[in-house]
């Protein structure tokens, strides 16, 4: 397993540099950007790996997201690659190493809270070592927050992610659960009505059939809702979606998805004063059939932790719950779950058909947060796209001046 997992990451890194380094046609994208050579990119990695299926990305952020996360590098480098005609100002990014790292911690005494993470709310002191992305509420509660630089005064919501280890997977390098930090230092006010919809959050699950070998997405909504019992507990909030597959949409507890949550008030890096900070924990789904990129480690040699650990395989609810092909749920690594398209091979060769872009994007993950005062709405706070790279890190970018017009998923 260790020579062929070497041997793949050779075969991916010369992959890497000969697309980085190759000049290609700019071709149109959202806003003239260069998604064209982006997606036959993605697409060459995925057909040299006999992929049955490949990521069709939908936009120019998530295919930049995309390309990092293959390659295990910066969206900063993609953009600023001669393959790509990527203007490198128009956007933010944020990226964090997962936990554990490959060697834990390395001194006495040493404390990670999120290697393993022992239930929530996880300790805030954790945003410390973690970086953001920013964003500015709308506040009129129309259309999806605004992303922003970290040092943009008007910025008033943050998005933290990073991958962590849950009990179950203490003692392994590999990551197995994705962590939300919506950091809302505008809300300092901890008294929330019981029963009351305090936040609500979008998850872009992927349900991985009984064949091991397909998958379908499923977009979600949590509700975070006041139990009564304390911040940290989660049985008040519920979480929406078709989770079956049936056309019909499903609201049931987060835990029956594996998904955690919970509110702490406290500082953090963005505001001295304690103040809400919501948390979600959602379990990963990456696996050797549909992820094999991503599964298959780092290209430049910063290790393989999805391989060396076997993958992670989401969480397998009770009986039901995701329909008759369903096996379990979680997070993917991709930018864009869906649409993916099948590998087709004739005389002229292998390929995976090209599915025109939309003229509308939808974000990933977004967050409608509350306020000071009870009895409003949360408003739209937080919107973002990710992708977890095959070293493990999860990678958050936004554009600030999209060319096409982006919404967070229905329901938000």
């Amino acid at each position: 397993m260790r020579s062929f997992a070497r041997s793949l990451r050779i075969v991916v890194a010369a992959l890497a540099t000969l697309w980085l380094c190759a000049g290609h046609p700019v071709r149109a994208g959202d806003g003239g950007e260069d998604l064209g050579s982006l997606q036959t990119y993605i697409d060459g990695v995925c057909a040299f790996l006999s992929m049955s299926t490949c990521p069709q990305i939908p936009t120019i952020t998530q295919a930049v997201l995309e390309v990092a996360a293959m390659v295990d590098i910066a969206p900063e480098a993609v953009r600023s690659s001669t393959s790509f005609a990527v203007p490198v100002g128009p956007y933010v990014d944020a990226g964090n190493p997962s936990h554990p790292p490959g060697l834990g911690c390395s001194t006495a005494g040493c404390v990670d809270p999120l290697n393993p993470i022992a239930g929530l709310p996880i300790d805030p002191g954790v945003l410390s070592g973690l970086r953001p992305l920013a964003f500015i509420a709308a506040a009129d509660g129309k259309g999806p927050a605004k992303p922003a630089q970290l040092y943009n005064s008007s910025a008033n919501a943050f998005l933290y992610a990073v991958g962590g280890s849950s009990t179950a997977n203490s003692g392994s390098p590999q990551p197995d659960t994705l962590v939300l930090f919506y950091d809302d230092p505008t809300r300092t006010n901890d008294n929330f009505r019981q029963g009351q919809v305090i936040a609500m959050v979008s998850l872009p699950l992927t349900v991985l059939n009984h064949d091991g070998t397909t998958e379908r997405a499923v977009a979600t909504a949590l509700q975070f809702r006041n139990s009564g019992t304390g911040r940290a507990s989660c049985s008040a909030s519920t979480i929406t979606g078709d989770f079956a597959g049936a056309g019909t949409l499903q609201t049931i507890s987060p835990a029956a998805l594996g998904v955690n949550c919970a509110i702490a008030f406290a500082a953090s890096p963005v505001s001295p004063h304690p103040h809400a900070i919501f948390e979600v924990t959602v379990p990963m789904l990456i696996t050797p059939n549909t992820d094999l990129a991503i599964f298959s480690g780092s290209p430049i040699g910063f290790g393989a932790p999805f391989l060396n650990g076997g993958g992670d395989f989401g969480f397998t609810p009770s009986s039901g719950v995701l329909g008759a092909s369903g096996q379990s749920i979680g997070i993917g690594p991709n930018a864009a779950p869906a649409p993916s398209t099948q590998l087709t091979c004739d005389a002229n060769g292998c390929g995976y058909p090209r599915v025109t872009p939309p003229s509308s994007g939808t974000y990933a993950l977004c967050a409608n947060l509350p306020r000071e005062g009870n009895g409003n709405s949360p408003v739209p706070s937080v919107a973002a796209f990710y992708a977890i790279g095959g070293d493990g890190e999860v990678k958050l970018s936004a554009p600030l001046a999209p060319t096409i017009p982006f919404v967070c998923p229905a329901g938000m």
